[in-house]
């Protein structure tokens, strides 16, 4: 049967592809952009050369809910946004607001008997709200991003041994309602805490995460922390503490794709086509024209937040990364010189048994193998000065973009 008119008359309105070789060596690797949201079209991280990973990441969206523009006081015209069924506060605390589906970088101002947001950068020019919405009598639909960082009201924490007498179990509530007690649990669980550890006042951050078996006879709200205190730290105090929270920016994983980034033929540098198209409801990632991966993910329960983020996508303008080529970077070694390793597993290609080593420091393996694989594909040696270096190459053929209006202009690429 003939197909209908398409359902969106511009479809697709966001369509972009390049054209590149990508050289074969372990480093970090991308295509991407960024803003209100960010999306990978081909990026390569921590080292493995045979698999690229596509994929869109941003917070989870909580809403819808209803709110209200008007001035800040009576004597303070400068407009705000009210809502009081998102019940914000310093444990919910908005950083984006969506209104419409654009998005607006937010503050929240919380006084005695006012709690409101007030626009900030970088997605929204400091200080502004649209005129339309900002001055309207209307209330408004909007969901909202949270911020990782929370502050807990005056509460009393403490910290327990385990089962091999390290003083690790971190154990609080994070916030009081009258007689309900708020605590951490499986979905909502910190990923590190921020408290003073000493006698001296002294603060740290630990990292930490859920443990079930220290919450299997119910609703304690029990936190392993992966770092330890010491026996002679405190052990409990009074304050308000900080935690942090994984907003999901990044928690789902789409499948990667194969890449022949580890064969060491010289032909198999060649130039790869990688493509993102973006409709309404759907965002499909290419590599030569081939679909390696789409979102809606059909293999997500429609129950997970994280089945159809195309829709969630908000409006706003993009900053594009045609190529990223970087070392992978450790904090503790940063030059890359510390050599130890972590683990040695035999790989089997064939009738070949090889060793497939993993360092301590990506940032050392990847300088390591840069330095010892100097004929891989895409590589060729560059001279600056009267010193000669050997260099890993990308090469960039072509970047498109598909569907601007009219009054949108890209600037012709320097180089």
């Amino acid at each position: 049967a003939a197909l209908g008119s398409p359902t969106y008359q511009d479809g697709p309105y966001g369509k972009w592809e390049v054209r590149i070789k990508i050289p074969h060596t372990e480093f970090h690797n991308n295509t991407w952009g960024f803003n209100a949201f960010e999306w990978d079209m081909n990026e390569e991280w921590n080292s493995p050369l045979n698999r690229l990973h596509p994929g869109i990441g941003f917070n989870l969206h909580y809403g819808p809910f209803r709110g209200v523009f008007g001035p800040h006081s009576l004597s303070d015209t400068t407009p705000v946004f009210r809502s009081s069924a998102a019940h914000f506060s310093l444990i919910n605390n908005p950083g984006r607001l969506i209104i419409n589906g654009f998005p607006y970088s937010i503050q929240l101002l919380d006084s005695a008997g006012d709690t409101c947001l007030y626009p900030t950068g970088p997605v929204t020019p400091v200080g502004l709200w649209p005129y339309s919405i900002a001055h309207s009598h209307d209330s408004f639909t909007f969901y909202y991003e949270r911020n990782a960082n929370n502050t807990t009201d005056s509460i009393t924490w403490s910290v327990n041994t385990d089962s091999y007498g390290k003083w690790r179990i971190f154990s609080a509530p994070y916030k009081i309602f009258g007689s309900d007690t708020m605590k951490f649990w499986k979905s909502y669980q910190p990923t590190s805490v921020f408290i003073t550890y000493d006698h001296a006042n002294h603060q740290k951050s630990f990292s930490c995460f859920w443990d079930s078996s220290l919450n299997a006879t119910g609703d304690t709200g029990r936190i392993y922390m992966s770092d330890t205190m010491a026996p002679g730290d405190r052990h409990t105090f009074t304050e308000h503490y900080q935690y942090t929270v994984d907003e999901g920016y990044a928690d789902y994983q789409g499948p990667s794709f194969a890449f022949d980034g580890d064969d060491t033929a010289q032909s198999s540098y060649r130039y790869h086509t990688f493509t993102m198209e973006l409709l309404p409801h759907e965002a499909r990632f290419l590599m030569d024209s081939n679909v390696v991966y789409r979102i809606p993910d059909r293999m997500v329960p429609t129950s997970s937040p994280y089945y159809d983020r195309a829709s969630q996508i908000m409006r706003s303008i993009p900053y594009i990364e045609l190529n990223n080529m970087d070392i992978d970077y450790t904090t503790s070694d940063p030059m890359g010189t510390n050599d130890s390793i972590a683990w040695l597993i035999p790989i089997i290609h064939g009738t070949d048994t090889t060793i497939d080593t993993g360092y301590v420091s990506v940032t050392y393996g990847e300088r390591h193998y840069f330095e010892t694989h100097p004929h891989n594909p895409g590589f060729w040696p560059v001279t600056i000065g009267d010193i000669t270096y050997p260099a890993a190459h990308v090469r960039i053929d072509y970047f498109k973009v598909w569907d601007m209006t009219t009054e949108h202009k890209i600037a012709p690429f320097p180089n």
